[in-house]
């Protein structure tokens, strides 16, 4: 999985990577396997087109400034549930749906895949820390709110804001993170909560990268908290149910 995949514009004016099928190693050292191809946003879904697929924007405007200022901010105060509803419509616009792509929230482990693009070091950029500011958004430099997506560097495949601007819900329930070999792994099909991924514009330079994972109430929403979006193609061969 280490060549550069394709970036894609879908109908609605939102631009994903094209991920093959393949190996990588996970944050634990195993060796994942995904037998499917998928497609992940460049970057997390903006206010912008929150707005223009569901006909309203939930995130919070600061006193004194307009919606217009936001539209390229990623969307927050959105449930996972939330979530779910836009990637229904987006699967039922007409081009997506001649398409026969099936949009949802990442699993895990593809959205690890995707923000790792075939590293293996400490951070998606390298091992040095130093380098946090050129390409994420966290508590030492954001100014207290979310920033504008795909400011900072993108990762070796194209991918913004790996780590920090907000956090990113997942499609899988938490569980203990695996640390096994595995083919397709899944969370459980019920816990506790669902676990979201990456930091946010909250998060501390001293908390590692986008290794940072957490469970949370599916059907809270937080000012910290959005999401970026899987396509694949709607054939049993794939993708592994």
């Amino acid at each position: 999985m280490g060549q550069q995949p394709a970036v894609l514009t879908n109908s609605a004016g939102i631009q994903m990577i094209h991920v093959p099928r393949g190996s990588f190693i996970n944050m634990r050292g195993a060796k994942i396997t995904l037998t499917y191809d998928f497609y992940i946003g460049t970057t997390e879904v903006t206010q912008g087109q929150y707005k223009a697929i569901m006909g309203k924007n939930p995130s919070p405007i600061p006193a004194g400034r307009s919606e217009e200022e936001y539209v390229n901010h990623p969307v927050v105060n959105v449930s996972h549930r939330d979530a779910g509803k836009f990637c229904w419509e987006l699967t039922h616009m007409p081009e997506e749906k001649k398409a026969r792509k099936r949009y949802r929230l990442p699993r895990e482990f593809e959205w690890e895949c995707a923000c790792r693009a075939g590293t293996t070091t400490t951070y998606y950029w390298g091992d040095d820390p130093s380098k946090y500011g050129e390409f994420a958004w966290y508590k030492e430099n954001a100014g207290g709110t979310t920033q504008p997506v795909a400011m900072k560097k993108p990762n070796a495949w194209g991918m913004y804001d790996c780590f920090g601007n907000v956090w990113e819900m997942m499609e899988d329930y938490s569980e203990v993170y695996l640390k096994e070999d595995a083919t397709d792994p899944r969370g459980p099909f019920y816990s506790g909560g669902r676990v979201i991924r990456g930091g946010s514009f909250m998060t501390t330079i001293t908390k590692p990268s986008i290794n940072e994972r957490f469970g949370y109430d599916s059907t809270s929403r937080y000012a910290g908290t959005g999401f970026r979006i899987v396509a694949v193609i709607d054939n049993s061969e794939q993708e592994a149910e």
